[in-house]
């Protein structure tokens, strides 16, 4: 490293950091058949992972000539967990002629994860008090999507796609950063590092596909608005 008087400063880190994830998974779905013409279904999935991760960091900073000016350890303890929701249904009719469909699906999943960290700085040289930081992190996912689509083969020799598709996106990322305030005695908020993002994103298409075959050729023309 360099600092504005040109002088070099040499960085050593070694980090040990030790966790035992466990992983919960579900997944469980259905088709039925509502008549000759017409089936539904409906799926969804379940996902849990969480931990305890403990983390210990050395830190040492040398001068140019090599001499120690600075050694301390960041310990950090991470109380981490994520989840996931999902599902999916669906409905389809189809009409007395082959292939002839109109078809509704709907999809929903939601991710939350949360990340609670605890650290401690111990300063070794020069001696100085421990310095204690906390940043607890948020994210939460939702996604959703909807299909509407026809198709009607015209001919044998010609088919007709049309259809509807929307994606609904919802991010939200909190990070609340805190420090041990001495004078204090108590936690209290670093408004230089805490934020959130919120972002949220709507998608409409849609989209028409035409077919036809010529004997050994065939041509293919769509069209798709978002």
């Amino acid at each position: 490293q360099t600092d504005t008087a040109s002088s070099l400063t040499f960085y050593n880190e070694t980090l040990d950091s030790y966790a035992r994830p466990l992983s919960h998974m579900v997944s469980l779905g259905l088709e039925y058949r509502l008549g000759e013409q017409d089936e539904f279904g409906l799926s969804g999935d379940y996902f849990h992972n969480s931990f305890t991760r403990t983390e210990g960091a050395n830190k040492l900073l040398h001068n140019s000539s090599g001499v120690l000016i600075n050694r301390y350890e960041r310990n950090r303890v991470d109380f981490e967990s994520e989840k996931e929701y999902s599902f999916t249904t669906f409905f389809e009719h189809k009409f007395p002629t082959e292939d002839h469909t109109l078809r509704f699906e709907f999809s929903a999943a939601r991710a939350p994860e949360q990340e609670d960290n605890r650290y401690t700085n111990v300063y070794l040289f020069p001696a100085g008090p421990n310095e204690y930081d906390n940043t607890l992190i948020k994210v939460a996912d939702i996604d959703k999507q909807v299909t509407v689509e026809y198709a009607n083969p015209l001919t044998e020799e010609s088919n007709l796609e049309i259809g509807y598709a929307g994606e609904f996106v919802n991010n939200d990322l909190d990070f609340h950063a805190e420090y041990f305030d001495t004078g204090q005695q108590r936690f209290v908020t670093d408004v230089s590092k805490t934020n959130q993002f919120v972002y949220d994103e709507l998608i409409h298409a849609l989209y028409a596909t035409y077919k036809q075959s010529f004997k050994p050729f065939g041509l293919m023309a769509g069209v798709r608005v978002e």
